[in-house]
């Protein structure tokens, strides 16, 4: 203090230009220089100043946070440093008193997840949904790209307006059919329950309709475009035979279902959702025999390629894409709708 009175006495008595009678002029500018020494100095005692009172500052946020601390960690603080206060954190991280808006845990076990059970009984997180046949089976659907399609095989025993789908257990009477029917695997219901239903193309094609209302058999441009999006070239999905990647592993799910191979070990195996499964197939030219469950998955499409046969899908364990021809009506394949 004594410093700044001095500097304030000599700036007010040199504000203007000394002189001294004689020879020996003093000017102010000469005194400046030693200002400026003095400036100087008063500065970092200033600067050091700022710097104690900071360091203190800063101790006594210090304090002051270890004080709240161990008053939380007694419960004489709540979660907005309030001593005596009565807020609470919730799971979600939000502090207040209000028990109304509590952070609430999902079906996945997610705080403040938007998970729900669906109607098939399954806990998702909304990109999954469910409908149901004429008989009451339920299914999940899955949204790939901008199309919406079952994520399971159709099991239903009936058309849309109720009439019974015949199932054929007899293998001369189903190879002689041009109407439609359908079979269990095997002639064993309970196989049904995993895989769904394997029909023939008449019942595909059947004006009554045979996927749940207002979802059809998808055509063959619409397996196109499902698997574009999955990423085949146009050039790839308008050939036939094997095409793509692994497209196939990306349709194709439930692995514990499918025999060890590429299309199970590719590391896109189950991304799509669609989740196909080895379903196999149901024989025309060999006696209406049942074979590959476990290894193969055959998708009829609504699109016919002849007057004995239409266009149809096949994944299987040994390959990562997948298989597009033309194939007799009268086998018994896969469905899968699309709404």
């Amino acid at each position: 203090m004594k410093k700044i009175i001095i500097l304030l006495t000599i700036c007010l008595c040199f504000s203007q230009e000394l002189k001294v009678e004689g020879n020996l002029t003093v000017t102010g500018a000469v005194i400046n220089d030693s200002l400026v020494q003095v400036i100087d100095s008063l500065k970092v005692e200033v600067d050091s100043l700022k710097i104690l009172h900071i360091e203190q500052q800063s101790l006594i946020e210090q304090l002051q946070a270890q004080i709240i601390l161990l008053g939380q960690q007694l419960g004489l603080a709540d979660c907005n440093s309030d001593f005596g206060g009565d807020a609470v954190l919730d799971e979600c991280g939000v502090c207040d008193n209000d028990t109304s808006n509590d952070c609430l845990q999902d079906c996945a076990g997610v705080w403040g997840g938007n998970a729900f059970i669906n109607e098939c009984g399954v806990c998702d997180g909304g990109n999954a949904f469910c409908i149901t046949d004429y008989d009451g089976n339920s299914y999940e659907t899955i949204i790939i790209g901008e199309q919406e399609w079952m994520a399971e095989n159709l099991k239903t025993t009936h058309y849309n307006n109720g009439d019974v789908i015949p199932n054929i257990t007899n293998n001369e009477d189903w190879v002689n059919l041009t109407t439609g029917a359908y079979g269990d695997y095997d002639n064993n219901p309970s196989n049904s329950e995993t895989y769904g239903r394997l029909y023939n193309w008449y019942t595909v094609d059947d004006s009554r309709g045979v996927c749940p209302v207002d979802w059809h058999v998808p055509s063959d441009e619409e397996y196109k475009t499902l698997e574009m999006y999955l990423g085949m070239s146009q050039s790839e999905a308008d050939g036939t035979g094997w095409r793509g990647t692994n497209e196939g592993s990306k349709l194709a799910g439930n692995a514990s279902l499918w025999s060890n191979g590429s299309l199970e070990s590719n590391a896109e195996f189950g991304t799509s959702g669609f989740a196909g499964v080895p379903s196999g197939y149901r024989d025309n030219a060999n006696g209406g025999s049942y074979y590959d469950i476990g290894l193969y998955g055959y998708f009829w499409s609504s699109t016919e390629g002849n007057s004995t046969s239409a266009w149809r899908r096949y994944l299987t364990y040994s390959n990562a894409g997948v298989y597009r021809i033309n194939y007799g009506k009268r086998y018994g394949f896969s469905i899968r709708c699309v709404r």
